[in-house]
């Protein structure tokens, strides 16, 4: 049986610069569309990766200020955005919902993780791939 190449893939010790490279061009097509936040889930979806491959990816991207995460707290019934919060502690322990009227507790939100983009530091990497 044939293993899928994966981005820690020992035989090829540059395949993690192609596997950068794809999300890099991932987040510039995101942002050309007038995006300013990509969705790990759906990155790996179109990408073909696993999650934890796409959060691994990300987290690189964070790394050198092209990326910014942050929590998204949903209403459970709706599956509408109730807040934003920057680390999984602020989410507040009661959090009025406009969508359904519950009040929701941490416990019944569902939360995902999401990436800002950087549109100053990912113009500037654009700029110096472009010159080099």
């Amino acid at each position: 049986m044939q293993s899928r190449e994966s981005p820690s893939s020992k035989q090829d010790p540059q395949g993690l610069n192609k596997y950068v490279s794809q999300v890099l061009d991932y987040v510039v097509d995101r942002f050309a569309q007038g995006q300013k936040e990509v969705i790990p889930s759906l990155a790996a979806e179109k990408l073909k990766l696993s999650s934890v491959e796409i959060l691994g990816l990300f987290m690189l991207l964070e790394d050198k200020g092209i990326l910014q995460h942050f929590y998204r707290v949903y209403c459970r019934n709706k599956d509408a955005p109730l807040c934003d919060v920057a680390d999984k502690e602020d989410i507040p322990e009661q959090i009025p919902c406009k969508f359904c009227g519950d009040e929701h507790g941490e416990i019944d939100v569902d939360v995902e993780v999401v990436f800002r983009i950087n549109a100053e530091k990912l113009t500037d990497l654009l700029r110096k791939r472009a010159v080099a």
